[in-house]
């Protein structure tokens, strides 16, 4: 584990392995969805080919605003996981 990659844990640090990371970050993101009444396929939808450089409109201050355009509309409506259901998913 000399990837020097570290998960704090409380007042310790942890080597963890990059897809522990990854895990941990996804989750993480999922929860504060969750926390501010974001639904987290809207989020993984406009983040996926979304440009370096207009990412930080998905950020919470700005979330709201970028709903309200147009083109989000647009590419929410197109996304089929939004329509599905847990139980349809078994």
């Amino acid at each position: 584990m000399s990837s020097g990659i570290f998960v704090v844990l409380g007042k310790h640090k942890q080597p963890a392995e990059p897809r522990g990371v990854v895990s941990t970050t996804f989750v993480s993101l999922l929860a504060r969805c969750k926390l501010h009444g974001i639904e987290p396929w809207d989020l993984l939808c406009l983040i996926a080919d979304r440009p370096a450089h207009r990412v930080l409109a998905l950020a919470l201050a700005y979330w709201r605003k970028t709903l309200e355009q147009p083109e989000t509309q647009q590419r929410l409506a197109a996304n089929p996981f939004r329509n599905v259901s847990p139980g349809m998913l078994r």
